[in-house]
């Protein structure tokens, strides 16, 4: 439905979908755990994804962490809109 290349500047990139069986709308966001960590329910930043990212690091080892979100079809309907807005604006120059 909508995918996001890889930016240097925001580390991080993403792609919704919705999956042909169910309708299910996903949004899949992967990146560097410094960006994702914010985007991460707090229980499970703290007692899990900072301490394995930590211990693989320690053994030399790059990490990405992968998060989803499960969309409604009216919250994905109004994310879109906004999103072609910001879209216009930015390509006009406004």
């Amino acid at each position: 439905m909508n995918c996001f290349p890889f930016s240097s500047d925001t580390k991080r990139m993403g792609i919704i979908l919705r999956y042909r069986k169910n309708g299910l709308i996903l949004f899949y966001l992967k990146g560097a755990e410094v960006i994702l960590k914010n985007k991460i329910r707090p229980q499970q930043r703290d007692n899990f994804m900072l301490e394995k990212c930590e211990t693989l690091s320690l053994e030399g080892l790059r990490t990405l962490v992968i998060a989803q979100k499960t969309l409604t079809q009216d919250e994905y309907d109004q994310w879109h809109e906004e999103y072609k807005t910001a879209k216009n604006d930015y390509e006009r120059g406004d």
